[in-house]
Parts: structure tokens; sequence; C-alpha cells
């Protein structure tokens, strides 16, 4: 299954003190299977959290805002990945690593 990541999850990979289940919950899953979208870079550039590792990390793997996948992104197959629950009201498959037991 693929998982797209919002900015809050991939951001937290970036911190020196980082949620241990969050780091845990990504380790677990397949890289290929993790996937950032143009706006969580752009987001990351303004807050300044990104480093080129990460950048080449997702290289293959950074979906673009294009009309056509904001058409599509209520259909998305992959579940958000996000601390921000909030998005289920928009029907939205959410997965929160903060809270996920991973085994």
């Amino acid at each position: 299954m693929n998982h797209l990541l919002d900015s809050n999850v991939a951001s937290e990979s970036m911190k020196r003190m980082s949620d241990a289940a969050v780091l845990a919950w990504v380790d677990a899953q397949p890289p290929e299977s993790l996937f950032l979208s143009a706006v969580s870079i752009g987001r990351a550039q303004v807050e300044d959290w990104i480093d080129l590792g990460m950048l080449e990390l997702f290289r293959d793997r950074i979906l673009p805002v294009t009309q056509r996948i904001a058409d599509k992104w209520g259909r998305l197959d992959a579940p958000l990945v996000t601390r921000n629950v909030k998005f289920e009201v928009l029907g939205l498959k959410i997965r929160n690593p903060w809270s996920e037991v991973v085994s």
C-alpha cells in the first residue's frame, strides 16, 4: 500500500528529538511506498527543515500538484499519513503514526 506523507510526518524525521513511534512507523514501510507532495516540499522550504538527503530519497516519489491531480485528490487510493486527523471529515483515509503501534 502506498502512503502520502503530510509535512508533519516528513519534518518529524528531521528533528533532533524525533518521536520514536513516528520513526518506527516510517521505518516499517517499504521506502518505495512513501510519497511526498510538491506542496510539502514547498512548505519545507519556507519552514527551512528540508535537506538534500530527503530530496534525493524522495526524488522519484514527489507528486506534483496539477489540475488533474487536484481533481482526483479526494479519490486517492493512498491514505494520508498525518497527525492532523481533522482531514477525516473530508472522507480521506488517515494514518496517524503518532498513535499507531508498530509491531
